[in-house]
This record gives structure tokens, sequence and C-alpha cells, in this order.
């Protein structure tokens, strides 16, 4: 919708939201976000993502910081 609107992609930013999903719900939402949408999402367990795709991610531990 944002991107018919205001002809732009949309970024997304989900905090923490794997920890409320099933398993097939994040599957469904990673697919989503694969789809050339910038996404930050922050998370408590990266666990929660496929390997693949993490390899594929900007990762950015806390502990780094």
């Amino acid at each position: 919708m944002v991107e018919d609107v205001a002809h732009k992609k949309p970024v997304l930013l989900l905090d923490d939201v794997m920890s409320e999903l099933d398993e097939n719900r994040r599957r469904a939402l990673t697919g989503l976000v694969q789809r050339n949408i910038q996404t930050f999402v922050t998370t408590t367990d990266a666990a929660h993502f496929d390997p693949d795709l993490l390899a594929e991610a900007l990762v950015i531990n806390a502990g780094d910081l």
C-alpha cells in the first residue's frame, strides 16, 4: 500500500516480533521481508531465523556496539 500511494518502498521496523509468532508464521514473515523490502528486526533469540537468511543479512549484536 505504501508503495502504491507514495511510490516508494517501505521500511519495516519489527521489534522482537518473532518471539510472538509460531514457526509457520515466522517462515511466512521471513518470506515477506525477503521481497526487496528494507527491514530492521530486533530479537532476543537469533535461533528464530533461518541460518541462510542470517548469512545474507547484516547482523549487529548489542555486545558488538
